[in-house]
């Protein structure tokens, strides 16, 4: 992280998300964790792609059928972790996720996309299911189109999912000096209380 401050306070880390939205850092990627129906704890990378700091958001995109939004709907309560390797700086965010429903907002952000961002949207298919076998039809060909159509837009539009997550609590851990700096951000009043905490 660029600041001086490091992170003694929240204002850098927000800076650095949200500059992670702009050119791709090593706070580009996070790893959100969700838990399903029977607790079993689900991790996978994400990428963030806007970051409102004054509220205290981040925003990613997903397909709406992918299990991790039947289980954000189950269970909103999450966990992003981000890490910066060059930096040895660990983010850690918990918040409530929420499946953005407004269309205005899910339209500005879809046209927002490049194709190559539009093109993961254009499988009719669930998000890790099985591919359809190429034999499952008599005539030889396959039961579903497993990368669909990238032009039908609509379709596209209609499987995507922009989910918020609204944070409440930050753990931030520096490690790059001999002396470990640990801190936790609480949302408080919409500014964030800072404690120091054992790393």
């Amino acid at each position: 992280m660029a600041n001086d401050d490091g992170i003694a306070s929240a204002s850098p880390i927000w800076d650095a998300l949200d500059a992670a939205t702009r050119t791709r850092t090593a706070f580009t990627l996070g790893y959100l964790g969700t838990a399903d129906v029977d607790g079993q704890p689900h991790v996978r990378a994400v990428i963030v792609r806007a970051v409102d700091a004054e509220t205290g958001t981040v925003f990613f995109s997903t397909h709406s059928l992918s299990a991790k939004i039947g289980q954000l709907e189950r269970n909103p309560l999450v966990a992003v972790t981000f890490y910066d390797a060059e930096a040895d700086v660990q983010l850690r965010l918990e918040g409530r996720a929420e499946v953005v429903t407004d269309e205005s907002t899910r339209r500005a952000t879809w046209a927002s996309f490049g194709a190559g961002t539009r093109q993961l949207f254009a499988s009719p298919l669930r998000p890790g299911s099985p591919l359809p076998r190429a034999d499952a039809r008599a005539d030889g060909g396959s039961s579903a189109n497993a990368s669909g159509d990238a032009r039908d837009d609509a379709a596209g539009y209609a499987r995507f999912a922009w989910v918020a997550v609204h944070v409440n609590d930050i753990d931030a851990i520096d490690l790059s000096a001999d002396e470990h700096l640990r801190c936790r951000f609480t949302r408080v009043d919409g500014g964030w209380d800072t404690t120091r905490i054992v790393p």
